[in-house]
């Protein structure tokens, strides 16, 4: 039942091992450079944003004094999630932050991206069974998340996360919030790495495809909470489009997946820690029992005995594939440049 593609996943095996590598190496650096500047897009986006937001409250508004330096920098500082105006902005911000890479990563592969992603859906049957999946995998990348935060406690460190450090307190704000999370970002997201880098890299196998796209998606997050969360949901959500053949069920997954988040989050923001707990632990127990029932349907229907088979096909054996992959002046810089990000995200607890 599993879907293994079109005739076009694996390129034709008379090419050399020369030929491959030197494509993949092409491939490294067409996706490794522009996602690097989504932090200098955004920086950028950001500030273009606080000037206009500071002459609109100083010449339409009145809200401050004037403009200056000083308020400048105040302002800049202090993010305020119940401001409706300023959500505006942060969701142009991001649209522009993840939107421009996908473009010069299209221009670089000269490829039209909507014709190249995969839109329809190849079976319909396994959609709900994608979706527990997703789910279950986003549960287990959770408990991933916490291993490595009790880590970093334990040598004193903990992660900021400025972005999530309070919610909005009306409803449009709220609205805003939430279309940042839970509809560009999944939009955004999966158009880049389960469209252009995963569908690109399935050439020279399924396995390697989904390694190299889901490490991508987990360092682009760029701090030690949500890589390792970001990585696991990444793997369900590259299988789910290479099973169903659609980049819009892995959309829907993971608005799914960020909209929960969100309202566990939200709710121990707004009522208690200790309430919101109870509940996930529901949730928890909800999924379990719901990815035992999908188990036990698709082994009925025999699924798993063709599941697994198209993802041990490859052009090259994966540790080449991935050594050529990383050994490129853009992965590198890449590695590099998220690996700071990951450094500056941590502070002593306390």
């Amino acid at each position: 039942m599993g879907y293994t593609g079109d005739t076009k996943a694996l390129i034709n095996p008379r090419e050399n091992n020369y030929t491959n590598k030197k494509r993949i190496k092409f491939l490294s650096n067409a996706f490794s450079v522009p996602l690097i500047f989504p932090q200098v897009i955004g920086a950028a986006a950001f500030i273009i944003s606080a000037v206009i937001l500071m002459l609109i409250r100083t010449v339409l508004f009145g809200q401050t004094s004037g403009f200056s330096l000083n308020t400048f920098l105040t302002f800049i500082s202090q993010s305020n999630n119940s401001d409706v105006l300023n959500n505006i902005f942060y969701d142009l911000c991001y649209l522009s932050y993840m939107f421009i890479p996908f473009v010069i990563i299209a221009a670089l592969l000269k490829q039209n991206p909507f014709s190249f992603i995969p839109m329809k859906i190849h079976h319909a049957d396994l959609i709900l069974p994608a979706i527990v999946f997703g789910l279950f995998l986003s549960v287990v990348g959770g408990f991933y998340s916490g291993y490595f935060q009790s880590l970093l406690q334990l040598i004193g460190l903990q992660v900021q996360l400025a972005q999530f450090s309070s919610f909005p307190n009306n409803i449009p704000a709220l609205i805003l919030y939430f279309i940042q999370l839970s509809v560009l970002a999944p939009l955004c997201e999966e158009f880049i790495f389960r469209g252009l880098i995963l569908q690109n890299l399935r050439k020279y196998g399924n396995f390697f495809a989904i390694l190299v796209s889901s490490v991508m998606f987990g360092i682009v997050h760029g701090n030690l909470s949500q890589t390792p969360f970001a990585f696991v949901v990444g793997v369900a959500l590259a299988i789910t489009v290479i099973e169903t053949g659609s980049i819009w069920v892995s959309v829907l997954i993971h608005c799914l997946i960020n909209s929960t988040s969100l309202i566990f989050d939200s709710i121990s923001y707004y009522y208690t820690g200790d309430l919101s707990n109870r509940l996930y632990n529901v949730y928890i127990l909800a999924v379990l029992v719901l990815t035992v029932f999908i188990v036990i349907m698709l082994r009925k229907k025999r699924y798993f005995r063709t599941a697994f088979s198209h993802y041990s096909k490859s052009t090259l054996p994966v540790p080449t594939a991935v050594g050529a992959f990383v050994k490129t002046p853009g992965c590198i810089f890449f590695i590099i440049a998220y690996a700071i990000i990951v450094v500056l995200s941590l502070s002593p607890i306390g």
